[in-house]
């Protein structure tokens, strides 16, 4: 069974809880004045992380697995998945690698006249 970081075992509902909290941070980062809408960097962040978290759920891998195949640390990826830290390109590859995902850029019209 996987363990927490306290020590103690992690059941379906402590993950369905971590997932709730995960959630409700997103939410609240989205509502702080100057987020909705902005495209900055806290909503990019955000968005990143929700987006490593879901690639990572799909192969069914702890934060600590997917750590170790980054090269980086469990609390660093729960960090990022959390939207807490904005990353750098060097980064979004070692996920990108890790999860054998295709890491893309690019910009669609949003619909506004110039």
């Amino acid at each position: 069974m996987e363990r927490a970081p306290h020590g103690g075992e992690l059941t379906a509902g402590t993950r369905q809880r971590e997932r709730e909290v995960r959630t409700a941070m997103r939410e609240w980062r989205r509502a702080a004045p100057g987020a909705a809408g902005t495209g900055g960097a806290e909503w990019l962040a955000v968005e990143f992380g929700r987006c490593v978290r879901e690639l990572r759920e799909r192969r069914n891998w702890t934060q600590t697995q997917l750590a170790e195949a980054s090269g980086m640390t469990p609390a660093a990826v729960a960090r990022f998945e959390a939207g807490g830290t904005a990353p750098t390109w060097a980064v979004l590859e070692r996920f990108a690698t890790a999860l054998g995902a295709s890491l893309t850029v690019g910009f669609e019209p949003r619909g506004e006249e110039p």
